[in-house]
């Protein structure tokens, strides 16, 4: 494990929250049974083309990357691509030159990602669940089963999305990973919300916080995430990091987290696609 960042004022706490994110963005393609492309010292997937979740996971690009290597990087990502594809790009990659290629190239910016960042050390040793909240963290592939069942509903997937998730046989391809915990909730024995952490680059990242939306509202999701972020401090962990939807991030800033830096969200479609 690389040295545990000690405080929010770490001078590669940046960079180490965008490899977080590129952890994590390769999960997500595994959780996608996806495809997994690695030429160019760049990695990106490409999913089922009912589906068409595809997404950049990293690049070799700097600021000062040569205007033909992008070029010819992001040619080969749309070779792949099945006509569309996304990528969350970091600050520490982002220049005139690389936004000019990607326009040239058939990218559009189409958002941001807020990314937010918390001092372990800051959160309160006591910390109340809401009422008939049972949290287990997933040591068996039912558990498993469960988590990726309450992501589907939780996080509303349309079909086909939601069938191609529920249909894969994840087997227990997950659950030896040392550096993921998976935790998911339950109010009378049924599942009703989960989260998960990623323990690396030194930091807690916390990802997946889902709850169905009939028991929405009610503090499931903020009791998840104070689960994971309680056991990765007990862990040895002073930094947590995670990206917010605009909706979210209230309440992650009562929790203490603050606003770190955004990732800028490009979409590359092509021509025929549109």
């Amino acid at each position: 494990m690389p040295v545990t960042l000690e405080s929010l004022s770490h001078p590669v706490l940046g960079k180490a929250t965008e490899n977080m994110y590129q952890i994590a963005t390769a999960y997500l393609g595994r959780f996608f049974a996806a495809r997994f492309y690695d030429e160019l010292e760049a990695t990106w997937f490409v999913t089922d083309p009912l589906i068409k979740f595809n997404k950049v996971v990293r690049t070799p690009f700097t600021t000062d990357t040569p205007k033909d290597i992008i070029d010819a990087t992001l040619t080969q990502i749309a070779a792949t691509s099945d006509g569309s594809m996304s990528w969350d790009v970091g600050p520490s990659i982002r220049s005139a030159r690389l936004e000019e290629c990607l326009h040239t190239n058939g990218w559009s910016k189409v958002g941001e990602v807020r990314s937010m960042v918390l001092d372990l050390r800051t959160l309160e040793a006591h910390m109340e669940r809401p009422d008939g909240l049972t949290i287990k963290t997933v040591d068996d592939e039912k558990t498993f089963k469960q988590h990726v069942d309450t992501m589907i509903i939780g996080f509303e997937f349309p079909e086909p999305i939601a069938h191609h998730l529920s249909n894969i046989t994840y087997g227990n391809q997950f659950l030896n990973d040392p550096v993921v915990r998976y935790y998911v909730g339950y109010i009378d024995e049924q599942p009703v919300t989960i989260s998960l952490s990623l323990l690396h680059e030194g930091i807690a990242g916390i990802y997946n916080v889902a709850t169905i939306p009939q028991m929405r509202r009610q503090g499931f999701g903020a009791a998840m995430t104070l689960t994971a972020l309680h056991e990765a401090r007990d862990l040895g962990y002073h930094v947590a990091v995670l990206q917010a939807s605009k909706l979210g991030a209230s309440m992650y800033r009562q929790m203490g987290f603050q606003d770190h830096f955004m990732f800028d969200s490009y979409r590359f479609q092509r021509e025929t696609e549109r």
